[in-house]
């Protein structure tokens, strides 16, 4: 680029820093010169936090829900454990397929996996015990 070409260039830039600054300077006598903190990078002024002395209804009962939920999976993976334990010392192959029936009735009732129980790892102890 040519020394000209250059000037050229950067003049509609410079022109664009000066109304930016303009107008952060404008605004700032406006609003008691709060902003102009903001404009030079500075953090806002903290919200006051509303605090709760008692946790509302709403709460309570969500907290009820994930507890019910929480004892739901543990009864569900403790049976879910003992059916792959019990499918894990099969003997033969004829016992086998009982036992993984009894696992897909399992995932049926309980709507999916029990949480913590990743299906690769499951279909990998399949596959091994196969």
């Amino acid at each position: 680029h040519s020394p000209q070409r250059l000037q050229m260039s950067l003049e509609p830039r410079r022109d664009v820093l000066a109304r930016a600054g303009a107008m952060a300077a404008g605004v700032a006598a406006a609003s008691g010169g709060s902003t102009a903190a903001w404009a030079r990078g500075a953090a806002p002024p903290p919200r006051p936090i509303k605090t709760v002395e008692e946790p509302t209804k709403e709460f309570l009962e969500n907290e009820a829900k994930a507890q019910a939920f929480r004892k739901q999976q543990i009864a569900f993976k403790k049976e879910w454990k003992d059916a792959m334990a019990k499918l894990a010392s099969t003997a033969s192959k004829d016992q086998v397929e009982p036992n993984v029936d009894d696992l897909t009735r399992l995932v049926l009732k309980g709507g999916g996996l029990p949480l913590g129980v990743k299906r690769q790892e499951m279909v990998s102890e399949m596959r091994r015990i196969r």
